[in-house]
């Protein structure tokens, strides 16, 4: 589970349901995804930005046709 105050490295466990490990750095590369921490060599996503990216890419269906 993501938390909102948490910080996660890109290997983090709990990112493995949102992208891949290659995933996240060619999204970083193109600019896409998330929003991210850099400090050095060092990359984090914090919580709020994975979870805020999260909702605003949901796709809402019709529901309950076909």
């Amino acid at each position: 589970m993501i938390v909102p105050h948490c910080f996660y490295a890109p290997t983090a466990p709990e990112l493995r349901p949102v992208a891949s490990v290659q995933t996240l750095a060619r999204w970083r590369c193109q600019s896409r995804g998330p929003a991210y921490i850099k400090s050095g060599s060092r990359v984090l996503y914090a919580g709020k930005d994975i979870l805020d990216w999260l909702n605003r890419n949901r796709v809402l269906t019709s529901g309950g046709r076909g």
